[in-house]
């Protein structure tokens, strides 16, 4: 069983641009998202990601951004690729917007004035996952929901070390499927730490 076989449940296939179709795969499908394991296709910006929903329905979206990731060991390459539906164009504005976005927490500040945050922060053993993983669901809007996510992370973090890091992780996998938007960024941290046992 593979990494990703636990939240990639979605059918999907992509149509490129030409008209070829690339072999029907499994993924996940989020809000602005699609993420999949690499197969050795590239994804280009302007494809179209058919989902097969199982009520029959088909879902296109068009790839806004490709979002590839090479992986990191066990964790193998990917695609997170930001999406918008098929026929959506977003609304003009009357007139520009500009915004800056700050992260001033933990290594890898930075500063984004009208611009997006492509960067990618690559975790040592010396930062605390478990900190950063609470912080981001806190972000969860369904009080239940954040519940249960700071359990599970509660849960790996005490299991820290320890032989019990390994069914820890698995349920808090089982947990993130549904949020993949949110933790997918923690993935390779993470799963450093289960190659290492927990270590």
């Amino acid at each position: 069983m593979g990494i990703f076989d636990v939240v990639h449940t979605d059918e999907l296939q992509v149509v490129k641009e030409d008209g070829t179709h690339w072999p029907k795969f499994k993924g996940n499908v989020g809000k602005g998202k699609v993420s999949f394991e690499y197969t050795g296709k590239r994804l280009d910006a302007g494809d179209t990601i058919l989902w097969f929903q199982s009520d029959g329905a088909t879902q296109e979206f068009i790839v806004v951004d490709p979002g590839f990731s090479d992986g990191l060991r066990p964790i193998p390459p990917s695609y997170a690729a930001t999406v918008r539906k098929k026929g959506h164009v977003p609304k003009a504005r009357s007139r520009p917007v500009h915004s800056i976005h700050v992260h001033n927490a933990g290594t890898g500040n930075r500063v984004n004035i009208g611009s997006v945050d492509n960067s990618v922060n690559t975790y040592s053993a010396e930062t605390n996952i478990f900190n950063q993983l609470r912080e981001a669901a806190a972000g969860l809007t369904d009080a239940e929901v954040r519940v249960d996510a700071d359990r599970h992370i509660t849960t790996m973090e005490a299991a820290h070390g320890t032989e019990g890091f390994v069914p820890a992780y698995t349920r808090f996998m089982g947990f993130a499927s549904d949020h993949l938007a949110v933790f997918q960024p923690f993935i390779p941290a993470l799963a450093a730490l289960l190659a290492g046992r927990g270590s």
